[in-house]
């Protein structure tokens, strides 16, 4: 999963709680991986784990979230000691003093964390040496959304319930409204990285910062831990990018933060159901006389789109020809929007869940809806070439190529075409 090969950055990483001011106590939370100094390989001295100080309550809570048999725990724990190469909080890449750099907020799926995207957040710093910052969701769609102060809140089984005694209809309601909250969040994320650029943080007399904290970093050290970041964000650079109801949140967001400067959008397996109506007419669709339309209609196609089906949701046609329509259809797109899918893969199949497991897991029958065809690491890493395929090409601003031209030599990746 975690390969040790030529890379054109190291990985630093840290767990941060930023809140937009002292009276406005809803806090962003989530991990931050940066670029840093280049070098020719990993050094295993500089592999932290997975989960930040081997936490095992996240572990515990995968499995209620996930509703494992209690037999299995076992598979679940040994996750605390999976390593990955990154490098807790080492000093930001300077080679070029003053640059700025490129920025992807990404928004876990259901029942995920900060951490399930991990191999995607390493593989984008070391190519293309941008910052990625993985929000952990406050909406308690997390498995156990983790504060600084030591606080969490746990995951919320009352939509399952919503749709067992309401039906389709109020399920799919509840929902949206968790996505709504979780827009808040890529806000604050946003904000935060504001903040971060500018230097800017609410300080006390002792300059002690109180609404920014990173998790093993004491109040007074801080302005030090900062400053290496002040300059070198390019909030005029964001991409956003989501797997599930990540992809929901993303792509909700972007119809309501143009002030954010997006410039390009990857969503996986979007949960398009659960996008709130009132940004339906972005999609084509009518949200009914009982909401108010939010966003300036056409803004979907003022950045490239990539969305990346799997094999189980696209022969479902979940959300495949409604995302087809907004990409490529008839109406104005942009031109280096792309719709395509991953050759034997199922939806888990784009987390990292599948790949840290025993691989006898996917002939165990509470695991089999999981299992893809392909080996989750041939998933993950042709799900991680077409995403650095798409931002290339995106970047270039070059003639926009047909989507199977894109996207035909990567691995198991191929495009669908009428």
């Amino acid at each position: 999963m975690f390969r040790n090969e030529k890379e054109l950055y190291g990985v630093g990483f840290v767990d941060y709680e930023y809140e937009i001011n002292n009276t406005n106590k809803k806090a962003a939370l989530g991990r931050m991986f940066y670029p840093t100094a280049k070098k020719a390989r990993s050094d295993p001295q500089e592999w932290n784990s997975y989960f930040f100080k081997a936490d095992t309550a996240i572990t515990r809570a995968f499995c209620g979230a996930f509703h494992f048999p209690s037999w299995l725990q076992f598979v679940i724990d040994h996750w605390t000691c999976i390593e990955a190469p990154m490098e807790w909080l080492p000093p930001v890449e300077n080679s070029v003093p003053g640059e700025k750099r490129e920025v992807v907020v990404f928004c876990h799926g259901l029942s995920g964390t900060r951490e399930t995207n991990t191999s995607l957040a390493i593989a984008l710093v070391r190519k293309r040496g941008c910052f990625v910052l993985c929000v952990e969701h406050t909406d308690a769609s997390c498995s156990l959304a983790r504060f600084h102060n030591g606080g969490t809140m746990e995951y919320n089984f009352e939509p399952e319930a919503i749709r067992k005694k309401g039906g389709d209809t109020a399920f799919k309601e509840a929902r949206r409204a968790q996505t709504r909250t979780r827009v808040e969040d890529v806000e604050r994320t946003l904000s935060f990285l504001q903040a971060l650029d500018d230097g800017l943080f609410f300080k006390t007399l002792e300059n002690e910062v109180v609404n920014c904290r990173f998790f093993g970093v004491s109040p007074f050290d801080m302005v030090k831990q900062l400053s290496m970041f002040k300059g070198k964000v390019d909030t005029s650079n964001i991409v956003l990018g989501g797997h599930s109801f990540g992809g929901a949140t993303v792509l909700a967001a972007a119809c309501q933060v143009e002030k954010f400067h997006v410039k390009a959008l990857f969503s996986l397996d979007p949960a398009c159901d659960w996008i709130p109506r009132e940004v339906w007419h972005h999609f084509g669709k009518d949200g009914g006389d009982d909401v108010n339309p939010v966003g300036t209609l056409g803004i979907m196609n003022h950045f490239p789109l990539l969305t990346v089906f799997s094999s189980e949701w696209f022969e479902k046609d979940w959300n495949y020809n409604l995302m087809k329509g907004v990409s490529c259809g008839e109406q104005e797109n942009h031109p280096n929007s792309c719709v395509c899918a991953i050759q034997g893969s199922k939806h888990m199949g784009f987390t990292e869940m599948l790949s840290f497991m025993p691989s006898w897991i996917g002939s165990v029958k509470a695991f089999r809806g999981f299992a893809s065809r392909s080996k989750p690491t041939e998933v993950v890493d042709s799900t991680v070439q077409c995403i650095l395929t798409f931002l290339s090409l995106s970047a270039s601003k070059k003639e926009s190529l047909n989507q199977r031209t894109k996207m035909e030599r990567i691995g198991l990746v191929y495009a669908y075409e009428e």
